[in-house]
């Protein structure tokens, strides 16, 4: 917390988050909380502890205050569910036209553009961050995808990815051979990356 290439990163703003939270919530850091409904954990990624209810808890079975540290998590053996990438960086070539692409094109999302010494960074809460940073691209495109909370997100990030200067590469529709409901967009960015937006619905395997 507190860190100066991270300054979205306060207590304040976690415990404002995880403050409105039904049940028990441990604020770890501004995008990081986790709740104990039933003994089962929900945490979105792991740090420090501070308790944000003053009522006891049960904690794995046992009625008791919760862990004082990480140590005391990694021997609860409890379903714990988080983002499987915690922060993706990616090199670019123009910083400058490349933040104007991802600021214009992701702002459907409703990211948080944020600052570091590297270069700016994209968050939401509760999410996973992505960064760019100038230099030498990698020597084959990178494919990213972006997660929508509808298809009207994936629609309106295809708009603007193309007014930011992104070149078409595959319109806002369905595509079933991955399954019935992904839905989902494409858009080359100023390196030839392959940025998608997608929103999954109805997740079916599809027909064999």
């Amino acid at each position: 917390l507190e860190n100066p290439d991270l300054p979205w990163n306060t207590m304040a703003t976690a415990e404002r988050w995880a403050a409105g939270m039904p049940g028990a919530a441990y604020a770890i850091d501004d995008q990081t909380a986790l709740k104990v409904t039933n003994g089962t954990v929900d945490v979105v990624s792991e740090a420090h502890w501070k308790l944000l209810t003053p009522k006891t808890e049960t904690w794995a079975g046992v009625r008791e205050g919760p862990p004082s540290s990480r140590s005391r998590m990694d021997c609860v053996s409890l379903p714990v569910t988080r983002p499987l990438i915690d922060h993706l960086a990616l090199r670019v070539r123009d910083l400058r036209r490349s933040r104007a692409f991802y600021e214009r094109a992701l702002e459907p999302f409703g990211v948080t553009v944020v600052e570091s010494s590297q270069g700016p960074g994209f968050a939401i809460e509760g999410g996973g961050d992505f960064w760019i940073g100038e230099g030498e691209p990698p020597a084959a495109p990178v494919h990213v995808a972006f997660a929508a909370a509808d298809r009207a997100t994936v629609d309106r990030f295809h708009r603007a990815a193309i007014e930011a200067g992104g070149r078409d590469n595959g319109a806002p529709g369905l595509r079933p051979h991955y399954h019935d409901g992904y839905y989902a967009a494409f858009v080359l960015d100023p390196d030839g990356n392959n940025v998608e937006a997608v929103f999954h619905g109805e997740r079916q395997a599809p027909a064999t």
